[in-house]
């Protein structure tokens, strides 16, 4: 009750008092108070209603099983619903060619078949440029249980184009550090100091490398390959602008990285000689790059004591910064037929589904179990919680340490407007440089000048349906 309005009642009280006092038999009439103004807001528009437009809701997932593990939990949470789901054209564990993803869903709309949401291998250039997907914007704005303020910091920098979020990060490769600490010992090495620059890197590669009689490798230090971490933690500019239509791949930072990264196989004789049976996960090398995400693997898939690290920086270089980017990205095409349906879903995915993961994780290997990271942080708060008295120590260590580095400042990876097919090229030439067949310099002139034509193409085309860019790297769609 405001202040106005508690006075006129007071004031209709005493006065009422008062004629009881004076003991007239006349009824005391009882005063008009005049009406004050309402301290209520000035009406507003509606808030965004988050009730789904259907209880059947259409998900391109990674898994078309009928037991799907994600859709069978969803439908526990949410009896009412109906989840009509396929799987995605790519998948983690499935076919590599991530270039099918946009066109297949490309299709569907055309066809009228899209889906509600939509989880698979793409960038939020890609998104941008294609017109194909929703902005999340009004949902984290509107939503009491899923918004910007309740996830970390860094969760939508890889989803994010000018001002707006297109996507849910689903699976986040935030390349780390792991390595073998039975290696290290048996290397002579200090099993829980791992290396910190490239030099000591490349020290304790050498350290780490042994041989079968026959000169065969039988173990070796860093597994090759996995440039892209590196290549962000130790801080270099990014490779191409926010708008994805510049390229600058050819300089001496990233030629000191390629050098580097190709020298690391020099112990045990290159690339060309290295055994199939050499990998970390086998316990043949000691030391590898992980994505952060994918850290519960490693209890399952290995047998042997491993730590997390940050990467290794070039010698000399102290600010280290977090290689962040995004696998798996979860959308609403703009043309769903039940986007707040796809919300729903893309938002349970995100949190109770992580949750219900970790668990899952947990059955599996109950004794050092490395629990899944959210970026929901209540979510998270509670799945720690519930864990807290019963992981072993060892595994509070790495649960503690990966969240560490998940959170240290980060940088997300741009990436190019023609990512796709610039990927498609690069990496088998990449494999070539790393196998001595072509060297680091004629790698990054090809690569420049590959990458520099299809963003002339690319640029081209989209002006021609009225975009337009500016000198520094803005892109403008027709209409804006």
């Amino acid at each position: 009750m405001n202040l106005r309005k508690l006075a006129a009642l007071c004031l209709s009280l005493l006065l009422a008092l008062s004629a009881a006092a004076c003991g007239g038999t006349a009824p005391t009439p009882t005063p008009t108070v005049p009406p004050t103004p309402t301290d209520a807001p000035t009406p507003t528009e509606i808030p965004f209603d988050l009730t789904p437009e259907s209880k059947k809701i259409t998900v391109w997932i990674m898994d078309s099983k009928p037991d799907n593990v994600i859709v069978q939990s969803f439908l526990q949470a949410y009896p009412d619903y109906e989840v009509d789901f396929s799987v995605s054209s790519t998948n983690p564990f499935g076919n590599p060619d991530k270039t099918l993803d946009l066109p297949r869903l490309a299709a569907a709309i055309a066809s009228g078949t899209q889906p509600d949401l939509f989880l698979g291998y793409m960038t939020t250039t890609q998104a941008y440029y294609t017109d194909m997907f929703a902005p999340l914007d009004i949902y984290l704005e509107n939503d009491p249980d899923y918004s910007y303020e309740q996830c970390d910091d860094f969760t939508f920098s890889g989803c994010t184009f000018g001002d707006s979020v297109y996507f849910l990060p689903y699976a986040l490769a935030t390349r780390i550090l792991v390595w073998n600490k039975e290696l290290f010992d048996q290397a002579g090495l200090d099993p829980e100091t791992p290396p910190k620059t490239w030099s000591e890197l490349e020290e304790f590669s050498k350290k780490l490398c042994t041989y079968h009689p026959s000169g065969k490798p039988k173990t070796i230090g860093m597994t090759p390959g996995h440039i892209n971490g590196f290549l962000l933690a130790a801080g270099y500019p990014d490779i191409t602008n926010r708008a994805g239509t510049t390229l600058d791949f050819n300089n001496d930072n990233v030629r000191s990285l390629m050098e580097w990264v190709r020298a690391i196989p020099e112990p045990f004789g290159g690339m060309k000689v290295l055994p199939q049976e050499i990998s970390f996960l086998k316990g043949t090398a000691g030391m590898s790059t992980f994505s952060a995400d994918g850290i519960v693997l490693l209890p399952v898939w290995t047998n042997f004591r491993f730590g997390l690290a940050p990467l290794p920086l070039p010698d000399g270089k102290t600010e280290y910064r977090t290689p962040f980017t995004v696998d798996n990205l979860l959308g609403i095409p703009k043309k769903a037929k039940n986007p707040k349906g796809g919300w729903l879903f893309g938002k349970f995915m995100m949190t109770e589904a992580k949750y219900d993961d970790a668990m899952n994780w947990y059955q599996m290997k109950p004794e050092n179990c490395v629990l899944t990271y959210i970026t929901h942080k209540p979510t998270r708060e509670r799945l720690y919680e519930y864990f807290a008295d019963i992981l072993t120590e060892d595994s509070w260590n790495l649960v503690n340490e990966r969240d560490r580095i998940m959170q240290l400042p980060f940088v997300s990876a741009s990436s190019l407007a023609v990512q796709a097919e610039f990927d498609k090229y690069l990496q088998p030439e990449l494999e070539k440089m790393l196998r001595k067949e072509i060297n680091p310099q004629d790698f990054l002139i090809n690569a420049q000048a590959y990458g520099e034509s299809l963003l002339e193409e690319f640029i081209e085309r989209k002006a021609a349906e009225g975009w337009t860019f500016g000198e520094d790297g803005s892109a403008t769609p027709p209409g804006a």
